[in-house]
């Protein structure tokens, strides 16, 4: 066994982080937002119908996603709200 994948063993039964699996803020706000928009996207007509099809997604809009996603998205749009408030 390598060494790299016996330290993820012992991190996954120790539940520790070490620090190349930890990332950092900056790539955490940018996987939010990418998943934003691609939820925007594919619940456009059931969601967002009421929005601009060219709406720009920023952090400020996250919430008004989440919302949309929470009340009219159904299971799936409910588990990418959940994500998106990680």
């Amino acid at each position: 066994m390598q060494s790299s994948q016996r330290s993820w063993r012992l991190a996954r039964i120790r539940r520790i982080r070490y620090p190349e699996f930890v990332t950092d803020e900056e790539n955490r706000k940018t996987r939010r937002l990418e998943l934003a928009r691609k939820a925007f996207k594919e619940f456009s007509l059931q969601c967002f119908w009421s929005w601009p099809e060219d709406a720009e997604i920023t952090e400020e809009t996250i919430p008004l996603i989440v919302r949309g996603l929470r009340l009219h998205g159904g299971h799936k749009g409910y588990k990418i709200a959940a994500e998106l408030c990680r």
